[in-house]
């Protein structure tokens, strides 16, 4: 095997050590599209050297989605087969372990549609996650699954990264990329990965030290100026969670950010985004926003402001329209300082802070797997949203403030959280 394969190699191996870290006697699905399904073979067998019972795969069609889309009668347009949610509910029930290559295949597939057809498109896709909603409120959140989530090359979004480079040296170079945020090209970056977490989970618990209540964006070439409020229970997390059978799992490899949820009531101001986002397969550039009394009440973008009004606009759920989660990142970040924008949620909400509307994570609160509703919603807590979306808001002209004091000045950690 050639050094770049052993690479390739070691990446997967990471993410089966550290995302999912299975174990002995679990069940396993690999979620992966086309252009890596040469690495649900490494996966499998890394899987299988753990001790996994079975290994499944899923494979993600984006071609075979658009063609529902577009095709399928209105009355099945939100149709979802019930196999689907017995497969997911299985999973939950048995503690199960997913791993998600999302590698953005077919990343323009949907880049003619209209605002009506981006609705129909929100519609469909919220319908799909409503069918597996145990996998999603309990799995993930409440943390019944080992989950990570990971994004290897794929030549059409790798041209999308690269456009000037040839198809065969921009997916290599992507996956160079890839090496060095995740240290794969080390013998042993799985000790370096864990070194990663143990360092963000140092700068978590300093900023929880601080007892934050009000965190402040400033940007003022874009106009940024938002003020995020949070409760007095909100603590800040990083990358490593337990999950609720006590083993520590990586969500997202790679990931920079320590994050937070917020009180979304007290969101207040305006904010500009500092790289396109991704939202439901559309590209949407030039976002802006304002909040008032905690929900957006105003949207512009300079591309494809549709796909985003479709997702805050999503029919019977006011909450998508409000803050779920407020995530701090570096410019010291390797995804930043590669000086790439790389148009894949995973890879730029780690270059840069983050607000999310939509679902809120229940692991930001004090013991939040353990409050009852009634006391998440005294709390802010953005309860029962169906949609969860990052937007990234800063570069080296933010500085972020807590309760008045910076915590990054022109995008950089302070000395004492660094």
């Amino acid at each position: 095997m050639n050094d770049f394969e052993a690479a390739k190699r070691r990446y997967v191996e990471l993410l089966v050590a550290q995302g999912c870290n299975v174990q002995p006697d679990q069940q396993v699905l690999i979620v992966t599209e086309p252009s890596n399904l040469d690495l649900v073979e490494y996966a499998a067998d890394a899987c299988y050297a753990r001790g996994a019972k079975y290994v499944d795969c899923d494979l993600l069609l984006t071609r075979l989605e658009r063609s529902h889309l577009l095709n399928a009668p209105p009355r099945r347009q939100n149709f979802v087969p019930s196999y689907r949610t017995v497969k997911y509910d299985q999973l939950v029930d048995g503690r199960g372990a997913v791993l998600a290559f999302r590698s953005q295949d077919e990343p323009d597939c949907y880049a003619q549609l209209d605002e009506a057809g981006q609705r129909r498109l929100n519609d469909m896709l919220v319908a799909r996650r409503d069918a597996v909603r145990r996998y999603r409120d309990e799995g993930v959140l409440e943390r019944k699954l080992a989950w990570c989530l990971a994004g290897p090359p794929s030549p059409q979004w790798a041209a999308k990264v690269f456009p000037e480079l040839s198809p065969e040296d921009a997916v290599r170079e992507l996956w160079e990329q890839i090496f060095t945020m995740t240290g794969a090209r080390h013998e042993d970056c799985v000790q370096r990965w864990s070194d990663h977490l143990d360092a963000l989970a140092r700068r978590a618990t300093a900023l929880n030290a601080r007892q934050i209540k009000e965190v402040r964006f400033v940007n003022q070439p874009l106009g940024t100026d938002l003020t995020v409020t949070l409760s007095p229970e909100a603590r800040w997390v990083s990358g490593r969670k337990e999950t609720s059978f006590g083993v520590d799992v990586c969500l997202n490899i790679p990931t920079y950010e320590v994050f937070t949820t917020p009180d979304w009531r007290g969101t207040t101001g305006t904010v500009a985004t500092t790289r396109p986002v991704m939202i439901n397969g559309t590209l949407v550039d030039g976002l802006k926003l304002r909040f008032e009394k905690g929900e957006i009440v105003d949207v512009e973008a300079s591309r494809n402001v549709g796909a985003y009004k479709a997702l805050i606009e999503t029919p019977g759920d006011p909450t998508a329209k409000r803050l779920g989660e407020v995530a701090l990142v570096g410019v010291d970040s390797p995804i930043f300082q590669s000086g790439r924008i790389f148009q894949h949620t995973l890879y730029d909400e780690n270059a840069a802070c983050h607000i999310a509307t939509g679902m809120a994570y229940t692991v930001g609160i004090e013991r939040g797997d353990e409050l009852p509703p009634e006391r998440l919603e005294e709390l802010g807590f953005n309860q029962r949203a169906r949609t969860h979306q990052d937007i990234m808001i800063s570069d080296e002209n933010t500085t972020v403030y807590a309760d008045g004091k910076e915590i990054l000045a022109r995008g950089s950690w302070v000395a004492e959280l660094s």
